[in-house]
């Protein structure tokens, strides 16, 4: 762009903003900005009770199985004797 600077007000996400002809050599296409996410752990947790786990029982063995994960297959109809 011939005025790089006035557009930037316009940009409302962006990993990291590479303004002026000097600045990129290409890699805005590559990168985006140094984010912290990679560096931290982060945990998921799924809760279910009796009467959920009975609603999708078959379908968590049929995956668990399918994945080649026998022992959570095992562990859910465990559960669901």
């Amino acid at each position: 762009m011939a005025d790089s600077f006035a557009i930037l007000s316009k940009i409302e996400n962006a990993g990291s903003i590479f303004a002026g002809p000097f600045t990129t050599a290409g890699y805005a296409r590559m990168y985006s900005g140094i984010i912290v996410d990679p560096f931290c752990k982060t945990s998921t947790i799924q809760m279910i009770d009796r009467e959920g786990l009975e609603a999708i029982g078959d379908i968590v063995e049929t995956l668990a199985d399918a994945e080649g994960l026998h022992a959570h297959a095992e562990s859910v109809r465990v559960w669901r004797k």
